[in-house]
């Protein structure tokens, strides 16, 4: 007996779209549904992955959402493909585009994905200036600290030659969850590292392929000696102390937040000598200055303002606190050595002599942020306030881009240590070190930071 596909059941065809991948089970849906008009084909096949590829179509998608809101709710995946570089055309830059992103609310987006592809090597000629895509980068600026990517844990940003590290670590509030980061091709150099890696705490894969972190002599086959790996001993070092030199300036806000508020405040505010009800202050409070003291608090109904000399009362002395700088969470970090093929017989010696060099610059920053944590711990035990920095409450992200606030004002975003166990280093390994390019094969270091962004992007970039 002949059976026909129409006379398949529902459960038949869905079986044979569950087959189809992400990038192709939208048309598979629409061609079988036009194919077999009376097949109910289930509607999430349809807005479960949406891919378009003219600009038209993204009126008649926005015009069925607003008709049937219930289908957003559907879509899992979203990739729009209407855009060709034309050379003579100019002007055409998107940083609306992420200024638009930065204003929609907060969602549960794990992902987001930028890429403007490099030029092709074979067409044209060395040294050709990428085309700019975005003219002002500041935008990025704000994407980072926007409420709509304070859930994105995979975030891949790739502007080749551009120097947006800096963009990505200026607020406190940058990316709080992203734990994947992908700035290959950019322009990001060590001294970006630093900031980059003690903002984003969280921060446990980073892809930095074709970013200049060393220079080109550093991976010379001629080179060799101490001399030519300092820059990897170096880069390790960096990496490993990076919760060092933001948490000296993020100390260094803290005092100078202190003596305004201990010396300039009572200058500025007197008037004479007299007992006044205490008034409650109108305005934003910090994080953590609704709930953590400064000194024992005065009594309730009265407080007593200094005269109108201005003499400061000596006899309360600014507190001197602590903040205890972070341990890199960081798991995996890819890299690329310019002068070495991946594929070359040299490369296995080269690889393993820059890991070595790399690592031994780990250890060495691991060091120092171990004997300062243990210098504090002492500290702590003799009374002095320690305080650490506070998870991330994506909830105070609403509406941060209406204020210029930074989020450190005094004592915010910072908590006080609640046990000594909390000084203690969990991990001192270093992270897995890659060096072999982004494309798949041999030679990758087992779980690199290659694979899972492979696994998470789902694409061969």
């Amino acid at each position: 007996m002949v059976v026909y596909i129409t006379d398949l059941p529902p459960e038949l065809h869905c079986a044979i779209l569950d087959q189809a991948d992400e990038d192709s089970l939208q048309v598979t849906a629409l061609s079988l549904s036009r194919a077999l008009p009376y097949s109910h084909i289930p509607k999430y096949y349809f807005f479960r992955h949406i891919r378009l590829k003219q600009a038209q179509q993204v009126i008649r998608l926005e015009s069925h959402l607003r008709k049937s809101p219930e289908d957003a709710a559907i879509v899992e995946t979203f990739a729009l493909w209407c855009w060709a570089v034309d050379a003579d055309v100019f002007g055409a830059y998107f940083d609306s585009t992420l200024l638009a992103l930065s204003r929609w609310p907060r969602a549960s987006l794990p992902t987001i994905s930028v890429t403007q592809d490099t030029l092709n090597s074979t067409i044209a000629p060395s040294g050709f200036a990428q085309p700019l895509v975005f003219f002002r980068l500041e935008p990025l600026q704000t994407l980072a600290r926007a409420s709509y990517t304070s859930t994105v844990v995979n975030f891949r940003l790739r502007i080749p030659g551009r120097e947006i590290a800096k963009y990505l670590a200026l607020h406190s509030r940058s990316l709080p969850s992203v734990e994947l980061l992908d700035l290959a091709t950019s322009n990001v150099k060590q001294n970006d590292i630093s900031q980059l890696m003690f903002r984003l705490r969280n921060l446990r894969y980073l892809i930095l392929d074709g970013c200049p972190l060393v220079s080109q002599r550093a991976d010379a086959p001629e080179a060799a000696g101490a001399e030519a790996l300092s820059q990897w001993m170096s880069l390790g070092k960096t990496m490993a102390c990076a919760g060092i030199d933001g948490t000296r300036a993020r100390e260094r806000k803290l005092k100078r937040w202190l003596e305004q508020n201990y010396i300039a405040a009572p200058q500025e505010q007197a008037t004479e000598e007299q007992i006044q009800p205490r008034r409650v202050r109108r305005g934003r409070r910090g994080v953590a200055t609704a709930t953590i003291s400064l000194r024992a608090s005065p009594p309730k109904t009265t407080t007593r303002l200094p005269s109108q000399s201005g003499h400061v009362n000596n006899q309360t002395p600014i507190p001197r606190i602590r903040i205890l700088p972070p341990v890199p969470a960081l798991h995996s970090v890819t890299v690329t050595a310019p002068m070495i093929s991946p594929n070359g017989p040299e490369f296995d010696t080269r690889k393993e002599a820059m890991r070595v060099a790399f690592e031994q610059g780990w250890a060495e920053g691991i060091s120092m942020l171990q004997n300062q944590r243990a210098i504090m711990r002492t500290s702590w035990g003799r009374g002095m306030r320690v305080v650490q920095f506070a998870p991330p409450d994506i909830t105070l992200w609403e509406d941060c881009r209406e204020t210029e606030d930074d989020g450190e004002e005094g004592l915010e975003g910072l908590v006080d240590l609640q046990t000594g166990e909390e000084f203690d280093l969990l991990d001192e390994r270093g992270p897995t070190l890659c060096f072999a390019g982004p494309d798949r094969g041999i030679n990758h270091a087992a779980g690199c930071a290659h694979e899972v962004g492979w696994r998470v992007f789902k694409d061969n970039l």
